[in-house]
């Protein structure tokens, strides 16, 4: 018994080729002893193996064989890339209230065209219509949105639910980034983002959380970044407000004109140089951008409404952003403001709160040069506590894990973790410092961590003083604020899991 399957692998480079004046077609059908059926214009040839078929033992195989056959078509289908495919109009009606409505409700039609649908997709379509299913191997990642789309088209809503489970285990299991953030950008400039589409949902909620440094410009459209930038909680994405702006400049400037790719990439260094201070900007020469720029602001300034500005550290918003002349001016002048007068709010609480919930924090004390009593710790969140497993030996835990302090044996820096770890994305928590907290240090660190000891001077640590200074791996710390955090003072700390932690 022959099984015969239709494969991309199976058509041959010329299958649509043919003269204009013949508009010949043709395709091969492989099985599992290697014969082949050559549909043409005006014959069904076979070789001597392929005669030797036994028709009607599979009615699946039967069907397969009527598949752009024209010698048993009554139907021309002319597809978006002009190619014409060959079809029952019969079977096509009725395995689709679509094909039926167009073929049959006003006029017989021995022709139709199809313009948004491609004909390898619709080969697809027409084995689905035919048989109920799709060769195995024919559904990818690539052509999965095109092949929903084309299902969604025809109402064919078994053959979406094959392609959405699909979908949502590619991203499960992929270990490359590489298509999707195109494939989501092909969604939502094909299907209108109002639509509530679980394919789109899908999408959206894995590349939200690639960081957009990982995502070559221009694999994910403007539209797409503003998809999501309006549609998914900040904090299951994973990238900060300077790396979101950063990388609309530059895929706007991709868009526009590619050429100016090179110019802003070195005016706009990523996140991790501007930390670690490994970048230089030439402002002398502008190059004669400032036309690209005024069409850059333009379709970047729908995505100010969902980009914290004020989170952006004030020298790197003066020194980088500001001198690109992108941002709007009412979006620059509300970050300033914000900037000056609400870095630090001061607050008469004694403890340090943690008023986000869910998400890890730990601070790391020291005692102060003139001890006068406790520093003290709180979290208010039922299920965030501070941890005893993960504590310094001079700290000491009270009521149920809300609270630690400092005991009058501690000597030297000790740190406390919460019993919460971080995920992908961007967190924000507030920290009220107590009162009599003179030295300590906010940060984030591994699950490797040696909580006896000063936490900036391990590798897997990064904290930042309330002098301003930061550390990690070294006890010489980076001056990182202007402004030194007064003891009583609230602190909004915002962590991006992917690379770095900020105070905004």
């Amino acid at each position: 018994m022959s099984f015969f399957n239709i494969s991309r692998q199976s058509l041959p480079t010329d299958f649509f080729s043919g003269s204009s004046n013949t508009n010949r077609r043709r395709f091969t059908i492989s099985n599992s002893s290697r014969s082949s059926v050559i549909a043409s214009d005006s014959c069904i040839s076979r070789n001597s193996s392929a005669s030797l078929i036994d028709r009607g033992s599979s009615l699946t195989n039967d069907l397969k064989f009527l598949i752009n056959n024209q010698r048993y078509s009554d139907l021309e289908i002319r597809c978006k890339d002009g190619q014409v495919l060959y079809g029952c109009r019969a079977i096509l009606a009725a395995r689709s209230s679509v094909l039926d409505s167009m073929l049959y409700d006003k006029k017989s039609s021995s022709r139709i065209t199809l313009s948004e649908i491609d004909s390898f997709i619709m080969i697809i379509i027409l084995e689905f219509l035919y048989t109920g299913s799709i060769s195995e191997g024919i559904l990818t990642v690539e052509n999965s949105f095109e092949i929903y789309f084309a299902a969604n088209y025809f109402r064919l809503n078994k053959l979406q639910d094959l392609v959405i489970p699909f979908v949502y285990e590619s991203c499960r299991t992929s270990t490359s980034n590489d298509c999707f953030p195109k494939l989501f950008s092909k969604a939502i400039g094909t299907i209108s983002p109002l639509t509530n589409n679980e394919i789109i949902t899908i999408l959206m909620e894995y590349v939200a959380r690639i960081p957009l440094d990982d995502i070559e410009y221009g694999q994910l459209s403007i539209e797409a970044l503003h998809f999501l930038l309006s549609n998914v909680d900040r904090t299951s994405f994973a990238t900060g407000d300077y790396s979101i702006l950063r990388y609309a400049i530059l895929t706007s400037a991709k868009e526009i004109a590619p050429d100016a790719v090179n110019f802003f990439e070195k005016r706009l260094p990523t996140l991790y140089a501007i930390f670690q201070d490994d970048y230089t900007i030439d402002y002398s020469k502008d190059m004669g951008y400032s036309n690209i720029c005024v069409s850059i602001s333009k379709k970047i300034n729908p995505l100010c409404e969902y980009i914290d500005l004020s989170s952006i550290d004030e020298k790197v918003f003066k020194k980088i952003l500001l001198p690109l002349r992108l941002i709007p001016p009412q979006s620059s002048t509300d970050s300033n403001n914000f900037v000056h007068d609400a870095s630090v709010q001061h607050r008469g609480e004694t403890a340090l709160t943690n008023t986000n919930k869910g998400f890890p924090s730990y601070l790391v004390m020291s005692p102060e040069r003139e001890f006068s009593g406790n520093q003290v710790i709180s979290s208010p969140a039922p299920d965030l506590k501070w941890s005893d497993l993960m504590c310094g030996p001079n700290l000491q835990i009270l009521d149920d894990g809300s609270k630690v302090i400092t005991t009058t044996q501690a000597e030297s820096t000790q740190s406390v973790r919460a019993n919460y770890l971080m995920t992908n994305g961007v967190h924000m928590w507030d920290i009220i410092v107590g009162r009599n907290s003179k030295l300590a240090w906010i940060g984030v660190c591994t699950e490797e961590y040696n909580f006896p000891y000063f936490s900036g001077s391990q590798p897997n640590a990064w904290v930042m003083g309330l002098d301003g200074y930061c550390y990690n791996n070294s006890n010489r710390g980076v001056k990182f604020l202007d402004v030194k955090i007064k003891s009583g003072s609230k602190i909004t700390v915002q962590t991006l899991s992917n690379c770095d932690f900020k105070v905004p």
